[in-house]
């Protein structure tokens, strides 16, 4: 088994970056959606003046929040090698939040805890680590039998950068951390469930997409695109880790990509030939999304993907 490193800190990305892939032998854990607030425990330091603010007056309580994890509180996203991620990047937590998660025996290892100044992100190199095109060229030269993509070698999975990923390959990776922390102690103490409490009861608004979903997302996109004629258009959406093309879906999938902060929504025409597989073209995205939008399509199409 591979040893744990938590990292914490206040989390955070651009929608325009590159998305990158988790490296061989490696796993992320993430306990909320990408670009949303992770509610977490706290203790206070100081007066109440009519919110509690991580860093002023209250620190995150780090030892109750490592008894949560211990006690088998399921994540929201386990993201195995070779998965796409977010290149998330970290701001320093307030002196009292770091203090605590320093001192604490994180199952053998001390955590990443930003300091001031400090450029800790994933990936810093994201132009030439590991993108999700490796797993569309992979892909393609496993289902043509080596007539197209080409094999990708093993050590292409490995980030060379100066980012988390290269620093924590092969770990299992626990990123137990937020992107603001606002609110009342009521509404905080109770944003992580109990000691004894699991997420199995959880409303849909936790829910994320494990491999089962992606696959039925793929299908139906598959479907749809195969019943679209030449230069004919459907709605595509995009937010997190799915894509989802055009009409029926999964409603859980759905509400998964609309309440993502990196949601965005565009247009895929399909444009027939009489030679070749043809092509699609993407319209209303940005640059940061296109990657997963051409791996997600590769898996299921030969038509080239353009974006306009």
């Amino acid at each position: 088994m591979a040893t744990k490193k938590v990292i914490v800190g206040h989390g955070g990305f651009d929608p325009g970056d590159k998305m990158i892939l988790v490296p061989n032998d490696t796993t992320v854990t993430f306990y909320s959606d990408a670009g949303t607030d992770l509610g977490l425990p706290f203790k206070p330091i100081g007066d109440y003046n009519g919110e509690w603010v991580e860093g002023v007056n209250a620190a995150f309580d780090y030892d109750k929040i490592k008894d949560i994890i211990e006690s088998g509180y399921r994540s929201q996203n386990v993201v195995l090698a070779g998965g796409v991620v977010e290149n998330f990047s970290l701001d320093p937590l307030g002196a009292g939040s770091a203090e605590v998660a320093r001192r604490i025996d994180w199952w053998g290892e001390q955590a990443v805890v930003p300091t001031a100044g400090e450029d800790l992100r994933l990936c810093t190199d994201p132009d030439n680590c590991p993108r999700p095109e490796l797993r569309v060229l992979m892909q393609k030269y496993l289902d043509t039998g080596g007539q197209e993509g080409r094999l990708v070698e093993e050590d292409e999975f490995e980030h060379k950068c100066k980012g988390l990923l290269a620093t924590y390959a092969g770990y299992d990776i626990h990123w137990v951390s937020c992107t603001g922390f606002t609110g009342d102690m009521s509404s905080l103490d109770g944003a992580i469930p109990d000691v004894d409490t699991t997420l199995s009861d959880a409303t849909d608004i936790a829910w994320s997409p494990d491999d089962a979903a992606i696959d039925l997302a793929e299908a139906k996109n598959q479907a749809n695109v195969k019943d679209l004629d030449d230069k004919a258009s459907v709605d595509l959406e995009v937010g997190g880790v799915l894509v989802l093309i055009g009409d029926g879906h999964d409603e859980k999938a759905l509400q998964y990509v609309r309440r993502q902060k990196d949601y965005e929504g565009g247009t895929l025409t399909v444009k027939r030939s009489l030679f070749g597989a043809g092509s699609v073209v993407i319209e209303g995205v940005s640059s940061g999304k296109q990657s997963l939008i051409e791996m997600s399509i590769g898996k299921f199409s030969d038509k080239s993907v353009k974006f306009e």
